[in-house]
């Protein structure tokens, strides 16, 4: 099993700095010890969050409703609960309030599990027969599901804060190709797999995009995303470039969705809608697995990351930590 990029960094951080660590369950669970005092991560969650708000912000459905109520502009997430939690859901069931809402929506929808991450599991609907396939696929996996609105998304950004602070801020950025008015949109897509080094998996989404127009040839100097998602394990890139006149209302936004949350440490999706900046997700943990791998400077940045979190959370004093006995066995798995 090939050893996340987190734990590698914050194992190479923590000895620099005279931190012990202790792994278990394959990593998922570090132990951080120094002079008495333990500290936690539990998969990319810094124990510098409270519990209530890493919660809110790991459930979708919770995310959107608090921002709405305090008037920040958020993707609506409508959560639905599998049939089979008794006592949680209606008599009537699921289907007469998603066929509501989907008409509602002129079924240009988003389904997704309320607490899923790197963009998994997520899929877009456009008719009837695919909202009843993707619903029926998504409960045989969770207990609850969150569908959202389709925007048309030009650009998302993440914006990853410490105390109001921005630790990084980068553009998910999906790759693209161009009409040249003669080659089939099938043939610009293999062209574009090749020249560009791209995962398989973006031709396998790119084949369901584009599965009408396959043969259509692009006019010259239209461009289409590959990818309909933004998400870096889906195949889009991290690009630091963001213009100038933009940075300060993503930081404004970031920063008002932690508060409503009351987060210390997140990283704040926000999207370009047609009418508005929005917030997409917000996630209380810090991943940079796929940002380490597809920035040339993303590990460096990441290790930075990593570093300034690791140094706070052994600079404040241990109110909610605690630490080992002598006469109790001390994990042995120590890195």
């Amino acid at each position: 099993m090939a050893q996340r990029v987190l734990v590698r960094l914050v194992t190479q951080l923590a000895h620099e700095r005279g931190i012990t660590v202790h792994a278990l369950s394959h990593g998922w669970i570090l132990l951080l010890q120094k002079n008495g005092t333990v500290r936690r991560i539990f998969g990319y969650d810094f124990d510098l969050n409270d519990a209530v708000a890493q919660m809110l912000a790991k459930d979708k459905s919770a995310t959107a409703l608090l921002l709405q109520f305090h008037n920040v502009p958020a993707v609506e997430h409508h959560l639905f609960l599998r049939s089979d939690i008794e006592g949680y859901t209606s008599e009537r069931g699921n289907w007469a309030a998603l066929q509501a809402l989907a008409e509602a929506y002129a079924y240009q929808l988003v389904c997704k599990p309320n607490a899923g991450t790197s963009g998994q599991d997520v899929h877009r609907v456009r008719s009837p027969r695919e909202l009843e396939w993707v619903v029926q696929r998504l409960f045989q996996e969770y207990k609850a599901i969150a569908v959202a609105p389709y925007y048309e998304i030009p650009h998302e950004y993440r914006v990853i804060l410490l105390d109001g602070e921005v630790l990084l801020m980068y553009e998910k950025r999906r790759p693209t190709i161009t009409g040249d008015g003669k080659t089939p949109l099938g043939e610009l897509v293999a062209r574009a797999l090749t020249q560009c080094d791209l995962p398989e998996k973006v031709f396998h989404e790119a084949q369901m995009l584009y599965r009408h127009e396959w043969t259509r040839v692009l006019p010259q100097g239209e461009t289409r995303p590959l990818i309909w998602r933004h998400n870096l394990a889906a195949g889009a890139v991290p690009v630091l470039e963001i213009p100038e006149t933009l940075r300060p209302r993503l930081v404004h936004l970031a920063r008002r969705a932690l508060q409503v949350l009351g987060l210390r440490v997140a990283a704040v999706d926000i999207v370009q809608t047609p009418d508005s900046l929005r917030v997409l997700e917000i996630n209380s943990g810090i991943m940079m697995e796929y940002f380490a791998t597809r920035h040339p400077q993303g590990e460096a940045l990441a290790r930075r990351i990593y570093a300034t979190l690791l140094e706070q959370m052994f600079a404040e004093p241990p109110i909610r930590t605690t630490s080992w006995p002598d006469n109790q066995r001390r994990p042995t798995d120590t890195l």
